[in-house]
């Protein structure tokens, strides 16, 4: 019995180290297949990136983002994780003792070897490849950047005041239908912006208006410039347009745009105005 169960053991050693020998020569200095070991979106010494990345020495990140997931990569999240097969999240020191991340022969000395893993909402840790990241390989969260430049920029935009016309032209009669216009003093320009290899360029429009017209009367909030609206008394009305302002953006990365996208957050602006009100009085002809 003793003899069966010393053999037994030795069976499993054995097992255990030819297993082991296949794993290490399955491992080249990419760390082996992407799938190989337990290298995933769940070891440690990950890092995630949301929406359009770029990667400085791997072109083809960038045009994999601009190929992926909903418009503008919305719905993208990138991992990237350093490339130890033996790398897990119960070894907090594996990713300072993976040899063949830290010596990949296609990184140079100050860089470490990561996979790249994608997921939207219809993939699920895809491994798309590996990169060399440190020293001059670092990765750019382009949407991420864009955001916080267009947010900054509709945060601090002043629009322009509206034009206002009204029919009739110089004042109103009271009773009568009395017709409003807003448009803007001329064509408003894109503005570029941004910097250190990603721009952007916004256009702000006009999305919704609502006139209160001075009476205490208001059209309510409407996407059209226009109103009408009748007065029942004479005198000289204060009113107020409100207008709310919208913005779209294209961001532009290595010589490649993409967008238009919309601008989270909105502009809002009011203006008075003034309107003369006549009164009619009831002449009796004979």
């Amino acid at each position: 019995m003793m003899r069966r169960a010393l053999l037994a053991a030795v069976v499993v050693a054995m097992t255990l180290i030819a297993t082991t020998s296949v794993a290490v020569a399955a491992t080249s200095d990419d760390c082996g297949t992407l799938e190989s070991g337990t290298c995933g979106v769940h070891g440690g010494g990950g890092q995630q990136f949301h929406g359009v990345i770029a990667v400085t020495n791997a072109p083809w990140v960038y045009d994999r983002a601009l190929r992926s997931g909903a418009p503008g990569c919305g719905d993208c999240t990138w991992s990237m994780v350093i490339a130890c097969p033996d790398n897990g999240d119960g070894d907090p020191t594996g990713p300072t003792q993976c040899e063949e991340a830290l010596h990949a022969k296609k990184c140079h000395a100050d860089q470490t070897l990561y996979r790249v893993y994608l997921n939207t909402s219809s993939l699920t840790d895809v491994a798309e490849g590996t990169v060399c990241l440190g020293g001059d390989g670092r990765v750019i969260p382009i949407s991420q950047i864009a955001m916080g430049d267009v947010d900054r920029y509709v945060k601090n935009v002043r629009p322009p005041n509206l034009l206002i016309s009204t029919r009739p032209r110089d004042g109103t009669l009271a009773g009568l239908l009395t017709y409003f216009r807003a448009r803007t003093p001329g064509p408003l320009r894109s503005v570029r912006f941004g910097g250190s290899g990603v721009t952007e360029t916004i256009t702000i429009e006009t999305s919704e208006l609502n006139w209160h017209f001075g009476d205490r009367h208001s059209s309510g909030w409407s996407r059209t410039n226009r109103a009408t609206h009748t007065y029942t008394y004479g005198g000289v009305e204060h009113g107020r347009l409100r207008t709310r302002w919208s913005a779209t953006y294209t961001v532009s990365y290595a010589g490649r745009t993409s967008g238009p996208y919309d601008a989270t957050g909105r502009v809002a602006q009011t203006q008075p105005f003034s309107l003369r009100v006549h009164h009619t009085r009831p002449v009796l002809v004979r």
